[in-house]
């Protein structure tokens, strides 16, 4: 019996690692295309995909937004020691590109961080810088009340989902 469960264990781990999928405490770094992994958080579902993606017009916002609920929150973390000055002058040298990516729906809460890696490029961040970004962006609201929606595939203006993208914003960082 515990030859069995020992190849059973060791069949396991093998396809896990044949399908390119590791797991650290609080994320799973899962294939999604040829080039590309995403580092998912653990236990938690992306329910919002369900409603149907959106774009949002924002033409006049979008330097609003981004100072507000992008960079505001990496400046925060930076403030409060998440990130040091040299952590961050380590990042920025070393090129880290991890991309941050939000979903949020019709009420602007984000309910869902994940992180984008290109194959061959792994980030630079340890498991708890990352859940800490994770953690700040959970706290985002976006305000779509004055934002009209633009087009969607298959949501609707009271049901949809949006999402953000970016990467650290080093340039506009205070650090």
């Amino acid at each position: 019996m515990k030859k069995f469960t020992f190849t059973l264990m060791f069949i396991i781990a093998s396809i896990s690692c044949l399908f390119g999928q590791k797991e650290t405490e609080h994320f799973i770094y899962e294939d999604i295309s040829t080039n590309l992994i995403c580092i998912k958080p653990k236990g938690e579902i992306n329910s919002v995909l369900a409603k149907g993606r959106a774009m949002l017009w924002v033409e006049k916002k979008a330097k609003a937004i981004y100072l507000e609920k992008i960079l505001k929150p990496f400046q925060e973390l930076i403030n409060e020691g998440i990130f040091s000055s040299e952590r961050m002058e380590e990042l920025k040298q070393k090129g880290e590109k991890i991309r941050i990516e939000l979903y949020f729906d019709e009420t602007g809460i984000v309910s869902y961080v994940s992180f984008i890696i290109k194959k061959g490029n792994d980030t630079l961040l340890t498991d708890e810088e990352l859940y800490q970004i994770h953690q700040k962006y959970k706290t985002v609201v976006f305000d779509v009340a004055e934002t009209p929606f633009w087009k969607s595939e298959k949501g609707t203006p009271t049901s949809f989902y949006s999402d953000e993208s970016f990467r650290i914003p080093f340039k506009d960082l205070k650090y």
